[in-house]
């Protein structure tokens, strides 16, 4: 079972490869391929060095997802983000994602989050079903929390 944790700067390569994959499925991320490594390193680290969310699963030495929550840049925005995440594909369907999520959410303090959806999403990621279980808050309740 892969484990849930915060991520470090030893972490973004594993990440950055991560975004890749999901982002070349061409379904579930803004992005048709991943950005590059040192872009990558840039966006991580500013969330790191700033105590933004950036969590991690792993697989033993091996990451296969991430999530982080991104601040709006906006002071008037200042109490949303936008909560990125993604899983290779074989980490799919296994409660992950949820985990993921709600470690971030939690992480974050729960302010109010925004995530964006695919609508033709027909296998319905996490992202549309939101994480369900304990302490979890699903992504209709996030869209209406202030």
């Amino acid at each position: 079972m892969a484990d849930v944790r915060a991520g470090t700067l030893a972490d973004i390569a594993g990440a950055s490869h991560c975004v890749d994959v999901v982002a070349r499925e061409r379904a579930y991320i803004g992005f048709l391929e991943g950005p590059s490594l040192e872009q990558s390193r840039v966006f991580w680290t500013g969330l790191i060095d700033q105590g933004h969310p950036f969590l991690v699963a792993v697989d033993g030495p091996t990451l296969v997802g991430w999530c982080d929550v991104q601040p709006m840049a906006r002071p008037i925005f200042a109490h949303v983000g936008i909560l990125g995440m993604g899983l290779l594909p074989a980490y799919r369907e296994r409660g992950l994602g949820a985990r993921l999520m709600a470690a971030a959410l939690r992480a974050d303090g729960v302010r109010r989050r925004r995530r964006a959806v695919e609508a033709d999403q027909d296998r319905r990621p996490l992202s549309r079903r939101g994480p369900h279980g304990a302490g979890a808050v699903s992504v209709s309740t996030m869209a209406s929390m202030c």
